[in-house]
């Protein structure tokens, strides 16, 4: 005896409400990966960042000092650091594009786009 079609009607129902609920998962699941992912290298850049401004204040201080003690006033020292660091704050934001958003773009779609091929 052949099933009838409204039984096949309800359990190709179920099979799709499944697959549904399984995709959803999948989605959350590559979206908790992506997220963490993206916060642990947000977090990475943060302690870099943090690390490398403390040690342009020590190399500045140590300039400013070395400056005063060896060739002029310790003032002078400090608008020379102060000098170079508008130059290169002038430069970063000439060539922000360059340094900073693309770079930025690229990582970022990097991380999202990552393994879309077997997602398919």
């Amino acid at each position: 005896m052949e099933p009838r079609i409204s039984d096949q009607v309800h359990t190709l129902s179920d099979h799709a409400r499944e697959y549904i609920n399984l995709k959803i998962e999948e989605i959350k699941l590559v979206l908790v990966e992506k997220l963490s992912l993206l916060t642990s290298k947000l977090l990475l850049f943060i302690i870099l960042f943090i690390l490398l401004l403390f040690t342009g204040v020590f190399i500045a201080l140590a300039f400013v000092l070395w400056f005063g003690t060896h060739v002029g006033p310790m003032w002078a020292g400090a608008l020379i650091i102060v000098g170079l660091l508008i130059l290169k704050m002038l430069v970063i934001y000439w060539m922000r594009r360059w340094f900073i958003l693309n770079p930025l773009i690229r990582h970022l779609s990097n991380i999202i786009m990552e393994g879309q091929d077997h997602e398919s």
